[in-house]
């Protein structure tokens, strides 16, 4: 599909750099298990409630980890609940969606169809014409009715050419169904008396009279046949065929800027996605020149292009979007922006791993080991030491102070390690 449909026509403008850290985006879900409040949870509900009201439970580590900080401090039980229930709720939410690019690409879908509202309304739109297609197939003329009466411009319009399909697909039935319009036309033009007046000139042998009657007869009947002809013919008229050009022009120009405005808010979100996800990888290469970096963006552009057009769903939606008499840009941009969210990282992984193989991940410099004669061993940052110390000597006041202290670590407040992070088995 051109345009829009695959917002990916127009080239990355500049090569590709780094500077944004890649994230993980960030997603809201509605809670699945019980809805109630930490303060309306029943007494039991701590860490040694390993199971959720629907029968999931926590892994070992994530329950052990709870309970260690539930042990730190009373004052903790609430924020145990509150990190349970997170747990269950993100289980729940990985059960529908892989990630939180697809969610998001779900709730634009959604809301560009008028969320709940716009969904019962479709499907009260779609029974009205199941039900408009069931009396066309059974030939109710309730159906006919009922255009020409809402559409009666349109109806008119469309009559002749629904003529000249009856006439082929049924030529007697055309010919009885015309008939009764035909002989009421024949009278109407005056035929009849016409046809009185040969007979009677013929039998009074006024034979000049007759031919005169017949001569002008044969004319109407030229003239009527030239007419006929010309309207079979459907020449255009000149006039209209020159309004009807400048008004498809109009409307094309119209369609043209309508799809630029939302390509150019697409493409810059596209941009800004690749440049997040590449730059784990190009932490690998450093050493890529710009050429290459552009050349690498191209190919991305290239696959996403690819993934979009053979994505049926989407391309079908964007159609009947683009043709919707209240189609709303914002809302088609969110939809397209979602969609880009989810199809740019399988794009770059897969052009990445086609050009260099799977990415390995970049390890940081190791710094010096002290001696370990005269320096305590290191780990991580912390100063390894025998035992788990004494509460009182630790420096609580420390921001992140209890979830350290779940995990062996802390920064002393006294002693000879006042000021230090240490480590303990």
């Amino acid at each position: 599909m051109d345009g829009i449909e695959s917002v990916v026509d127009s080239p990355i403008e500049s090569p590709v750099e780094t500077g944004i850290e890649s994230q993980e985006p960030s997603g809201v879900v509605e809670a699945t298990e019980d809805s109630a409040t930490p303060q309306e949870q029943p007494e039991s509900a701590t860490t040694d409630e390993s199971e959720s009201s629907d029968g999931r439970r926590l892994p070992a580590h994530i329950k052990s980890a709870l309970k260690a900080l539930a042990d730190l401090n009373p004052e903790n039980k609430k924020v145990v609940q509150e990190l349970r229930k997170a747990f269950f709720e993100h289980g729940a939410y990985r059960g529908t969606f892989p990630n939180a690019s697809a969610a998001q690409a779900a709730k634009a879908q959604l809301e560009l169809v008028g969320g709940a509202e716009g969904i019962a309304k479709i499907q009260s739109e779609n029974a009205v014409w199941q039900e408009v297609d069931s009396r066309f197939e059974a030939g109710d003329s309730v159906v006919v009715d009922d255009i020409a009466k809402e559409y009666p411009d349109g109806f008119k319009k469309i009559m002749p050419h629904a003529l000249q399909q009856y006439s082929s697909l049924d030529p007697a039935g055309f010919q009885t169904a015309i008939q009764p319009h035909l002989v009421a036309l024949l009278d109407h033009a005056g035929l009849g008396p016409v046809l009185e007046n040969i007979t009677q000139a013929l039998g009074a042998n006024n034979v000049e009279a007759a031919k005169d009657l017949l001569g002008k007869t044969a004319a109407w009947l030229a003239a009527q046949k030239q007419q006929a002809g010309s309207r079979a013919s459907n020449q255009p008229d000149p006039e209209r065929q020159k309004f009807e050009q400048e008004r498809k022009d109009f409307q094309s120009k119209q369609e043209q800027a309508f799809r630029q405005d939302i390509g150019r808010q697409t493409v810059t979100h596209q941009n800004a996605e690749m440049e997040k996800e590449l730059k784990p990888y190009l932490k690998s290469r450093a050493n890529l020149s710009p050429e290459a970096k552009t050349d690498l963006a191209d190919g991305i552009n290239r696959e996403i292009n690819r993934l979009l057009q053979a994505d049926r769903s989407y391309q079908e939606q964007m159609k009947a979007w683009l043709a919707s008499k209240s189609r709303d840009s914002a809302k088609i941009t969110q939809y397209v922006n979602a969609k880009l969210s989810q199809v740019v990282p399988d794009a770059v992984k897969a052009v990445w791993t086609r050009r260099y193989g799977a990415a390995q991940p970049v390890k940081p410099a190791v710094a010096a080991k002290p001696n370990a004669a005269t320096a305590p061993t290191q780990q991580n940052g912390a100063i390894e030491i025998a035992a788990k110390p004494d509460r009182a000597q630790i420096d609580w006041q420390r921001p992140g102070a209890q979830t350290l202290f779940i995990t062996n670590r802390a920064y002393m407040a006294a002693g000879p390690m006042k000021g230090k992070l240490v480590h303990w088995k």
